[in-house]
């Protein structure tokens, strides 16, 4: 992953994604999406999948497993065929660590 902002990094290891987005120690609420250049959040097919990558996907994945709530709008649920969340063992163990719930 090459992170460019705020400053341009080398690539790093998906490992990391939890480090860059980091939890505080207080209630709060996180916004994520992917956009493309011009401004459109979808797709010619009027879905997500071509304007998001396996790293974008990676990211999306990690944040959802470790979130209590996740909202998404029911266009993009219908669209994008969502399923349930399943949390992986290695996330189980961080949100323990991250004293999440």
């Amino acid at each position: 992953m090459l992170r460019i902002s705020p400053t341009p990094e080398k690539i790093l290891d998906l490992s990391l994604i939890p480090n860059l987005y980091s939890w505080p120690e207080k209630p709060w609420i996180r916004a994520n999406m992917v956009q493309t250049l011009d401004g459109s959040v979808q797709d010619l097919l009027g879905s997500t999948e071509l304007i998001t990558n396996d790293i974008d996907k990676s990211i999306f994945r990690t944040l959802r497993q470790l979130s209590d709530v996740v909202v998404v709008g029911s266009k993009t649920v219908k669209t994008n065929r969502y399923q349930d969340i399943k949390i992986s063992e290695q996330n189980k163990n961080l949100r323990k660590k991250l004293k999440l719930k």
